[in-house]
């Protein structure tokens, strides 16, 4: 049986958790949460465990908030009487859905030691047009870098890379600036090494890898 992950666990996650609970084994279902403290809650109660591999479900209620009506700041799109802009929130939601991939490929376990380093990292493929895509997080306040390789340490040729962040945590964007935080494209420099990428603090970055590519593990 398929495993099914949650982004988030509001009243409205953790009221469709327990439903599944009356058909899933609690191994069949994984979750995420911004808090720490509601996670250990959730998993007290239902013995999910964390940290999805896949995520099969996931659900973002509040979409368009119009400036100067709302009592809360976790909106994708802010309007106002004549433009609007997209937040941070919005971009990461827009680079999963677009190459979010069919099957997992085999991490070789290094997933685990990257995770001390604060990088995370999961590559996937589109079983309908071949692509290849690794998703990866540099969480940490620290430039990365990184080579994307094969079992024997030969990496991989990265065809494009999409980009969020590279700056302060707390950064957002605004009407005045409604592209601070946005997806860009990394240009690839002549004579650069293909495999190898930097990444700046605090960057959320989607690879497209040139196919085949069985596993990849970070070295």
């Amino acid at each position: 049986m398929a495993k099914i992950g949650f982004i988030g666990m509001g009243n409205m996650g953790s009221a469709i958790l327990n439903g599944l609970l009356r058909v899933y084994k609690p191994e069949d279902l994984l979750f995420t949460a911004a808090h720490k403290e509601k996670m250990e809650a959730v998993t007290a109660k239902t013995g999910v465990e964390r940290n999805a591999d896949v995520v099969v479900l996931a659900s973002y209620a509040p979409l368009f908030a119009r400036l100067g009506f709302t009592q809360w700041a976790p909106d994708m799109i802010w309007f106002d009487g004549e433009t609007s802009y997209a937040t941070p929130n919005y971009y990461v939601q827009k680079m999963f859905s677009c190459m979010k991939g069919t099957s997992v490929l085999d991490t070789l376990g290094e997933e685990k030691k990257t995770q001390m380093e604060q990088v995370y990292y999961n590559p996937v493929r589109d079983d309908a047009t071949g692509a290849v895509y690794c998703k990866i997080v540099n969480a940490s306040e620290k430039e990365k870098q990184l080579t994307i390789c094969d079992e024997t340490g030969k990496p991989y040729q990265v065809e494009r890379v999409w980009l969020l962040g590279g700056m302060e945590k707390e950064a957002f964007n605004s009407l005045e600036k409604p592209d601070r935080v946005a997806i860009r494209e990394m240009e690839q420099k002549a004579g650069e090494e293909r495999g190898v990428i930097t990444l700046e603090k605090n960057t959320f970055a989607v690879l497209q890898l040139i196919a085949p590519v069985p596993e990849i593990s970070l070295c």
